[in-house]
Formats: C-alpha cells, sequence, structure tokens
C-alpha cells in the first residue's frame, strides 16, 4: 500500500495526527475533501490529490491521481512522483521538459465549457530550485498571453521572482495580470487564484496562506472575450518545452468554474497552507 501522507497535518488530514489539540478549519470540516466539495460543490472542472497517489516514488507517473473532474495525461514526459519534505505529503515533481496536459478542444471533453467568464485555481505546491519563471498552469498551446482568454499561474521574475497570474489577449494592451510578493525556494505555497472577465477591467485576486495578496499589475479589459476553450492547457510546464518549468512540487490541484468569494478563496486558501 502507499503512504498516504497530507500535507493538511498528517495521515489524509486526521487530527489524531497533529501536535496541537486545536482543530484547525481542516479538522471543523471532518476532513480536506469534506472542505473542498462543501465549497466548490458541483462547480470543479478537474480535482487532483497527489497525496493519495498510488505511483512508485521516485519514477515517472504513470497512473494520475484524479478524484473528480477532466483528467489529464501525462504530457511528453511525465512528472515524477515523489516525497516532498517540503508539502509534508507525497507530490509530483516537475522538471525540465515534464507536464501534464489537458486536450481542451472539444466542447463536450474539453477542461471549459463555451462561455466561460469566471475560474478559480486551488493548489499547494512549492519551488524546489532557485525561483527564477516557475509556471504552474497555463491554457495556450504556446503561450498564455498571445491567446484571447488564455490563463496563467504561477511565480516570474520581476526584481525578484514574484507570485503570478495572468488573462491573455492577442492584443497586448488588454492582457491582464498580477504580480507581487516574493515567492521563496522550499517553502509550502497554499494558494487560491480568481479570474473574472466579466469584470471591467478584469479581476484577478491571489490568495496565499489564507489572506489576498495586495492588487499589483495591469489589469486591462476586452469584454468580448470569454476563458479559452480551443487550446491545450498544461500543468508544470510551457507547451512541454521546458522553457517554464515548475521546477517544484504540486500534491493538490482544483480548478472550480466560477469565481469563489472572498471568504470561500480565504478558507480554502488557509487549509492548502496547513502542513
Amino acid at each position: 500500500m502507499p503512504t498516504q501522507c497530507s500535507g493538511f497535518g498528517g495521515r489524509l488530514g486526521n487530527k489524531s495526527a497533529r501536535t496541537s489539540g486545536k482543530q484547525n478549519i481542516v479538522d471543523r470540516a471532518g476532513s480536506k475533501h469534506n472542505l473542498i466539495r462543501s465549497i466548490a460543490g458541483s462547480d470543479i472542472a478537474t480535482w487532483l490529490d497527489m497525496t493519495l497517489t498510488s505511483n512508485v516514488m521516485d519514477a515517472a507517473v504513470t497512473s494520475i491521481d484524479t478524484i473528480e473532474g477532466i483528467a489529464p495525461a501525462n504530457g511528453t514526459n511525465a512528472p515524477d512522483a515523489v516525497y516532498s519534505s517540503v508539502l509534508n505529503s507525497t507530490a509530483y515533481h516537475f522538471d525540465t521538459n515534464e507536464a501534464l496536459k489537458y486536450d481542451n478542444g472539444s466542447e463536450a471533453s474539453g477542461l471549459f465549457p463555451a462561455g466561460l467568464k469566471l475560474l478559480t485555481i486551488a493548489a499547494r505546491w512549492c519551488i524546489v530550485s532557485t525561483p527564477s519563471n516557475n509556471l504552474l498552469f497555463e491554457l495556450g498551446d504556446s503561450d498564455w498571453f498571445s491567446v484571447d482568454g488564455g490563463i496563467a499561474l504561477g511565480a516570474v521574475d520581476d526584481d525578484g521572482t514574484k507570485f503570478f497570474a495572468g488573462i491573455g489577449d492577442a492584443n497586448d494592451s488588454d492582457r491582464s495580470w498580477f504580480i507581487n510578493v516574493l515567492a521563496t525556494q522550499d517553502t509550502a505555497f497554499g494558494t487560491v487564484t480568481t479570474y473574472d472577465l466579466n469584470a471591467n477591467p478584469d479581476t484577478i485576486r491571489y490568495y496565499k496562506d489564507g489572506p489576498a495578496l495586495a492588487q499589483a499589475g495591469q489589469l486591462d479589459k476586452d469584454d468580448t472575450h470569454t476563458i479559452d476553450t480551443t487550446e491545450l492547457a498544461y500543468i508544470g510546464n510551457r507547451a512541454d518545452n521546458g522553457s517554464r518549468c515548475l521546477n517544484g512540487h504540486l500534491s493538490d490541484f482544483i480548478i472550480i468554474k466560477r469565481e469563489l468569494n472572498d471568504s470561500e478563496s480565504n478558507r480554502l486558501s488557509l487549509a492548502f497552507s496547513i502542513a
């Protein structure tokens, strides 16, 4: 049997495994999965939980740990399953040329439904090499920024590597992005990022370990755009080519087909921060 460790405080988030008798947000919900379902409801597009993996450690992933929704496939090269001491759980390690891939080219089977303008991405992750340009998720065959309705999430080098999220547009003056706060190496991040293409200008909110980070970056608008439904989406790399790999570990990843409100985002991000 695989070791089913959780970054939520011990074996599958069981309070009895924690050193403190004080209940946290996951304890009060009963489990990590209960909390996620209570917040996300029926709006989950994809939900991966690598803390439950049955993959062989320190070897390429052969079975992707999908709890609900659309399952990705391995990219050209699969990530490795590892035990992450940073995340305190099993996880996937994304290195150069390693990715998971969603075929978003069919409305019937794709990741996003037609007309979608509201989105949330939640994750527990870390960077394990010197931070630079570390891509966690990207919607776009080649990149996010030149795609009308492309989506990006991760960290980028801008006077130091900072948390980043973006909404693409073929017209560069209409692109929107969030960038703020340094992302440090070998640190666990519990993040929730919301995207609103209905707002004018676009709205991106980035929650880390509970509270929202202060807005910084550029928010513009093309109100004709929806989230793209035709191009590929990737976890852990840019289009399999290694130019923007995560260089890190990912234990939990969820896409929700609506914008979580401030309270929901805070609770889920805080839950994902628990070690």
